[in-house]
């Protein structure tokens, strides 16, 4: 049974019953969790210490993450627009759901935004 630590606990739990939750300390993880525990940031430790650093358990771990690109300039020009309707805070420029309306960013951004376009950039505005 390897021993793995993480920066943040993790709990990892098998269909088999199997349940451990690998800690900034290190626990020992049973072999038939160790696939688990790689794939949510966990690391093996050896005997001088961790083989690698831990890396931050990701909420989406059994998804492949794509690699973290760069906004294009005219993402962040409309993020910027959306955030100007999000502080200007008039309901009329958003739909029921808290996206704003394609009309309302075409006001202030381009007459060829498009929703896709806006999705995009309310992604950005709430990830910071």
């Amino acid at each position: 049974m390897p021993q793995m630590k993480s920066l943040a606990p993790v709990r990892i739990a098998s269909r088999a019953g199997h349940v451990v939750v690998v800690t900034p300390e290190g626990s020992f993880v049973p072999d038939v969790l160790v696939p688990e525990a790689l794939s949510r940031g966990c690391v093996l430790v050896n005997q001088s210490g961790p083989a690698t650093e831990p890396r931050a358990p990701s909420a989406l771990s059994a998804a492949v993450e794509p690699p973290v690109e760069k906004p294009s300039d005219r993402l962040v020009q409309i993020r910027e627009a959306v955030t100007k309707l999000i502080e200007n805070n008039d309901p009329a420029d958003f739909t029921a759901t808290g996206v704003p309306r394609v009309a309302a960013v075409r006001r202030v951004f381009d007459d060829s935004v498009t929703s896709e376009e806006i999705a995009e950039a309310m992604l950005l505005v709430k990830g910071g």
